[in-house]
């Protein structure tokens, strides 16, 4: 029996997929869903590029945090439609499987609030 699902979210249709599958997995067990989404690292190339198209790190991150959390709310909303609670975060690290699997103590802050939901009765009349 599961208790917690972990899902990374990105805006591909296979983290989509995987969305929905987790969604179901949750019900069929009871379970909550962990929603993460990994962050892109800013990098910058070696490349002579014109002004006009430089982005700077801070507006690079504000803006892979909006996604982000936009990624998170969409998969949250579709998670609390059918009666599954779920915890949404996000962060970054050397890779994306660390970032994952060790988010530890200084891992990542929560992308949005913590929902508490008491969960519906299971097969019977509300």
């Amino acid at each position: 029996m599961f208790k917690k699902i972990l899902v990374v979210v990105n805006d591909s249709a296979a983290s989509q997929a995987a969305v929905l599958g987790a969604i179901g997995l949750a019900q069929t067990h009871r379970a909550d869903l962990m929603l993460f989404h990994v962050l892109p690292r800013f990098e910058v190339m070696g490349l002579d590029v014109p002004d006009a198209f430089a982005v700077s790190s801070s507006d690079f991150e504000r803006e892979t945090r909006e996604k982000g959390s936009h990624l998170l709310a969409r998969a949250s909303a579709e998670a609390e439609l059918e009666g599954v609670q779920s915890f949404r975060a996000m962060g970054f690290a050397e890779n994306d499987a660390k970032c994952v699997a060790d988010p530890g103590p200084r891992g990542p802050p929560p992308a949005g609030p913590e929902k508490k939901r008491p969960r519906p009765p299971r097969g019977g009349a509300p």
